[in-house]
């Protein structure tokens, strides 16, 4: 249905540099309605009405650079710690309908609360001139995740729509992400050419595997990538 949503925040980021590198703490909080203006659904199943949550978030980082020289070239390690709270969309809350893209009939729940989650990475970046490379593993663990789930369901003839119904499950997340930047063209540290007369290109790479696990449902999420791979050449 026609909906609005309107958020406002506050929030803060501090950081204090050491002799071996930096610690970091943020925190937010929101206060967030959304609101639908139609009833919607069959027998007005999901009603016109305004919703209100406050997620707050927090988070702990620390970095630790390894890098000599006036180039700053070698390692720096980082973690990080947070806790996050999310309001639902206001799809996830009201949807009654067709997903054109998808085919599928999708359902909302306004009963829903904060997603809320806790998530860990671990990770490192080398750094030789304009080469970089970074590798970082992460962990995530939500006791409220907002998941698109079949119900086994569907709209009947003529179109026989399967019916998807948003639900809150516990959820776990882990993998590894990885990326990559080549200097191309430009400079002494070049791979092709160190002509630089018309600019420098740098072909950056990224990959990632993620696991993402209903612990309500003993299944694997649906719709969630377990792998993906790209690449991207630019010009500078």
């Amino acid at each position: 249905p026609p909906s609005r949503t309107q958020s406002t925040g506050v929030f803060t980021y501090q950081a204090l540099k050491t002799s071996w590198g930096q610690l970091s703490a943020g925190a937010r909080a929101e206060s967030v309605e959304v609101q639908s203006f139609e009833a919607i659904g069959p027998n007005a199943a999901n009603p016109a009405q305004s919703l209100k949550f406050k997620p707050m978030s927090f988070a702990l980082g620390a970095m630790r650079n390894l890098r000599q020289g006036e180039a700053q070239n070698g390692w720096q390690l980082s973690s990080n710690l947070s806790a996050s709270q999310r309001a639902p969309n206001d799809y996830e809350l009201f949807a009654h309908g067709l997903h054109v893209a998808t085919k599928a009939y999708e359902i909302g729940q306004p009963t829903h609360g904060l997603e809320k989650g806790t998530q860990l990475d671990v990770g490192g970046e080398w750094k030789q001139g304009a080469h970089k490379f970074g590798i970082t593993g992460f962990a995530s663990q939500f006791s409220n995740y907002i998941s698109l789930q079949s119900t086994g369901g569907d709209t009947g003839a003529p179109d026989f729509l399967p019916f998807y119904q948003f639900e809150g499950v516990r959820a776990r997340f882990y993998g590894i992400e990885s990326t990559a930047k080549l200097r191309m063209v430009g400079g002494q540290s070049a791979l092709v050419s160190p002509n630089a007369a018309h600019g420098a290109m740098d072909l950056e790479l990224r990959a990632d595997v993620v696991r993402a696990k209903d612990l309500t449902h003993n299944s694997y999420l649906p719709r969630i990538a377990h792998m993906r791979v790209g690449a991207d050449a630019v010009w500078s």
